[in-house]
């Protein structure tokens, strides 16, 4: 997505100053000259056109007339103040020709956001929001933010905000904390079903959504600040009503209603200062507990002071961003029940696939339109976001992290495992199918994340294969084995340096050429010298182009670690095996600060080869599994080989694998065998640890008599 920095200034000090034509600010944008441009509103105007941007009682033809003319009128005076920069409309002309492609099938419609930096407290009463595109600007005459021509996106920062950047979490944690007032109570439980069903595509089956999720019903400042002080939040999402903190409507500045814990009130009126003490409560001597994201569904939360006379009449929103949140999403007018349920959904449903929020934001918005016409609540959003500078390179990233989470671990966990016919799970698997490939990035994937989308893919495929081919639809699975097989080798010619995704392909060729009643010899890719160096890395590239020196021998010839195979030449299936054999041992004399990883993958090959028929390497695989046994911190080695060696006892690899030897080799791995009560080793299982936790030595856990 491309990003236009807009500043507006003003000399003086950031409050105490009222809105005025005659009033001269200066605009920056990118770097353009500087321009001086003046905002079209006499103050006390603004304060009773905004007073009529919300629902009061009355003549419902009159009121929303009023509502709507005024939201097109505030609406066309920004925007031609906003034409009114020069450097504006160039960068918009730019970023247009940048989408411009040579012809329809081609073309990549551009998504802007433009980064609003106010500092001037007066200035954050404009809804920018509201802006109807003026000359230069996309889709004219319409509202800027709701125009399909260019998706844009508009997102406010303050020049004096703590330097906090945006980041997605990969584990987000949530708290929902919410308020009813006496005779006035908040949409609670719709909110909370509109969060759950946000968690539902990515959580792990069997798992409970109070792992994630907690819910603080009717809080006081006392009770939200005790939360976060015991966990630490990535998200935290308040309903409440929002309150003047004063009688007069003028110079009032908008607070949040939670519950008092004195009796004398039956609510307390919370500033956006202490709210946002309360969300960063210290957690030991130098940190505070302070989430990433705060979305407010309280009316009037992104509205500041009437008239900004001090430093400290910042709108909550604005309050919170400036103290170090990074991301807050709040109302500048009064929120209908409706549009707060449907942006908590939506929006949370974007932020905990770890989507671009500025993407979000664009979507909530149209969302909320096409729900609610006849509201403004599209427009009533602000949202405060500062970026991390490396923000769109590391997201994809981040993004694909939690597709994994929801394909693989939410969707599909536990559910391979049923031996009978149930569609659901068939759906399940086409469901995640479709959302892998239907994945669009808002920016360009990297090499390294390309190849992480193509092993969803393919890990997926290898599991709805193993589903299938346990209730015996042989021709189905070895359809989807055929798909992994194709996009693990892929990633290999990509990326040689993942050697296990070979290993993955290798076992898939097994099976369907065990299945076909036929060596697989058409699906493996010639032996390189550049193939080789990519496995040892860089450093290890000489040495690597020095063994690529001999043709070819039949599979039967007693090969050494120095043999492989000449360059460029095509191989045969029989070939093939010994080519993984001897680039499995090659990793164990090159690399030797994963060796127990290495003696995995070189147990794995040699594993395979003897199911293939290649007895010889049945004495290989079993010194290495007692190496991998006796070898000390291989704990989690050890147990991804077991989960390995497990799936081989499964259908279709039962049928292929000679159980014997995953007997032998089970015995030496186990945490049950001696390799783990010699003394002076390092590794202790798992259970046997936690035992200890909770039993301190010397000490007896039984009570005194």
């Amino acid at each position: 997505m491309r990003t236009i920095l807009l500043e507006l200034m003003r000399h003086g000090t950031d409050h105490n100053q009222l809105l005025s034509p005659s009033l001269p600010y200066l605009a920056v944008c990118e770097n353009a000259p500087v321009t001086t441009i003046q905002q079209p509103f006499e103050h006390r105007e603004l304060l009773v056109r905004l007073s009529s941007l919300s629902y009061p009682e009355g003549n419902k033809k009159y009121v929303e007339a009023q509502r709507s003319f005024q939201l097109q009128d505030i609406g066309r005076a920004l925007g031609r103040m906003l034409s009114d920069i020069p450097g504006l409309t160039s960068a918009l002309g730019v970023a247009r020709q940048d989408g411009d492609g040579d012809n329809a099938e081609n073309y990549r419609r551009p998504f802007l956001n433009l980064r609003l930096v106010l500092s001037a407290k007066e200035l954050a009463l404009l809804p920018f929001e509201t802006t109807i595109s003026g000359a230069g600007f996309p889709g004219t005459s319409e509202h800027l933010l709701l125009q399909l021509s260019m998706p844009f996106s508009i997102t406010r920062e303050s020049r004096r905000s703590a330097r906090r950047h945006y980041l997605s979490p990969l584990t987000p944690k949530v708290l929902f904390a919410y308020c009813d007032l006496p005779g006035a109570p908040v949409p609670s439980r719709a909110h909370a079903l509109a969060l759950r069903a946000a968690f539902d595509p990515w959580l792990r089956a069997g798992a409970s959504i109070h792992e994630h999720l907690h819910v603080l019903r009717n809080a006081s400042l006392r009770e939200l600040t005790q939360q976060c002080r015991e966990h630490r939040y990535t998200h935290v999402h308040l309903l409440a009503h929002g309150a003047p903190q004063d009688s007069d409507t003028v110079q009032s500045l908008n607070v949040i209603a939670l519950r008092s814990d004195s009796g004398d009130e039956p609510f307390e009126r919370v500033t956006g200062r202490n709210l946002a003490r309360a969300l960063s409560p210290m957690k030991g001597q130098e940190d505070l507990n302070q989430p990433l994201v705060v979305t407010l569904a309280t009316c009037d939360s992104g509205r500041p002071q009437g008239v900004p006379l001090d430093s400290g009449g910042d709108s909550l929103a604005h309050a919170l961003h400036a103290a170090g949140v990074p991301l807050v999403v709040a109302s500048q007018f009064p929120l209908t029940y409706e549009g707060s349920v449907v942006m908590a959904g939506r929006l949370y449903e974007h932020l905990l696939y770890a989507r671009d929020p500025r993407v979000a934001m664009i979507d909530v918005r149209h969302e909320l339109v096409r729900r609610l016409p006849w509201s403004q609540d599209w427009a009533s959003l602000v949202c405060y976001l500062s970026l991390h500078p490396e923000f769109d390179a590391r997201n994809p990233a981040a993004e694909l992290k939690r597709l994994s989470h929801a394909v693989i671990r939410g969707d599909l966990d536990g559910k391979d495992a049923e031996s009978q016919f149930d569609s659901s799970i068939e759906d399940r698997y086409r469901d995640a199918l479709q959302r892998i490939e239907s994945y669009a990035p808002a920016t360009p994937l990297s090499a390294d994340d390309n190849s992480d989308h193509e092993l969803m893919r393919a890990g997926v495929h290898r599991r709805y294969g193993l589903w299938l081919a346990r209730l015996g639809k042989s021709q189905e699975s070895d359809l989807q084995f055929d798909k992994a097989k194709a996009l693990y080798l892929n990633v290999y010619r990509q990326r040689p340096q993942r050697f296990w995704t070979l290993t993955e392909a290798l076992r898939l060729s097994l099976v369907l050429a065990t299945g076909r009643n036929a060596p697989d010899r058409d699906v493996w890719p010639s032996a390189t010298d550049q193939t080789l160096a990519g496995l040892v890395g860089a450093k290890q590239a000489e040495k690597a182009a020095t063994l690529t020196t001999r043709a070819p021998v039949a599979a039967s010839s007693p090969l050494d670690a120095h043999d492989t195979f000449a360059e460029g030449l095509p191989l045969p299936a029989a070939d093939t095996w010994w080519l993984l054999h001897h680039t499995a041992r090659f990793q164990l004399k090159t690399r030797t600060d994963d060796r127990a990883w290495m003696l995995v993958d070189a147990i794995e090959v040699d594993l395979l080869a003897v199911a293939a028929g290649q007895r010889a390497q049945r004495q290989s695989v079993l010194r290495m599994g007692r190496e991998l046994a006796h070898f000390q911190g291989a704990d989690s080695a050890r147990r991804t080989l077991l989960q390995q060696l497990k799936r081989y006892r499964q259908k279709p690899f039962a049928a292929v694998v000679d159980g014997a030897i995953l007997d032998e080799l089970e015995a030496m791995l186990s945490p049950r065998t001696d390799a783990f009560a010699r003394p002076g080793t390092n590794d202790v299982p798992d259970a046997e640890f936690k035992a200890m936790a909770k039993k301190p030595p010397g000490r007896s856990r039984k009570a005194p008599t």
